[in-house]
């Protein structure tokens, strides 16, 4: 397969190495859980890429772990980094608001530049879901102590701080993420 990708003119190939559903195509000390028990799928692909001159650019989608259902991967262990959704039941979403879980994010990203030194990364589903959610609690405690500061905040304007809460959490998500991978 990779000789006729690279016969049809394509240079890089962007496996797929953490899934939306929490697990990890590659042998990672971070995920808890492995798509495949015995493969290091992204070994492989590297391997079999380079000998082709390909590069390779793991893509691996950060928040998810276990999508908008259920919570599953590393949020089993940590329920506690999860969004909810508007109803309060916990999602499959890690929330880049807090803290540990960014630290957890960011860890698991510089786990695969420093083992395996991929040409490059693709950071998927580095958002917040479509759906309408809630924070998880501590990152909730967070934000309603920034807003009880200001006792005159109306209902939009909680709304557009909210909203501007999320985007720094994210910032500061991809800031992590991005000073931490070029140093390795």
């Amino acid at each position: 397969a990779l000789d006729a990708f690279k016969a049809s003119g394509l240079r890089v190939v962007m496996p797929y190495v953490k899934s939306t559903g929490g697990t990890a195509a590659y042998s990672s000390d971070i995920v808890p859980v492995r798509q495949y028990k015995d493969w290091d799928a992204l070994a492989d692909i590297m391997a079999l890429a380079r000998e082709r001159k390909l590069s390779v650019w793991p893509v691996i989608c950060v928040v998810p772990s276990g999508g908008e259902k259920a919570p599953a991967g590393i949020l089993l262990q940590h329920p506690e980094w999860g969004l909810h959704d508007k109803t309060g039941k916990p999602i499959g979403y890690l929330s880049p608001c807090n803290p540990a879980a960014r630290r957890w994010m960011t860890d698991m990203v510089c786990e695969i530049v420093r083992r395996y030194s991929p040409d490059g990364v693709l950071l998927d589903y580095l958002r917040f879901p479509n759906s309408v959610v809630r924070l998880d609690p501590e990152s909730a405690v967070e934000f309603e102590m920034q807003i009880a500061a200001d006792a005159s905040a109306g209902t939009a304007d909680r709304t557009a701080r909210l909203a501007a809460f999320k985007v720094q959490g994210l910032t500061e998500l991809a800031r992590m993420i991005s000073e931490e991978t070029r140093q390795i």
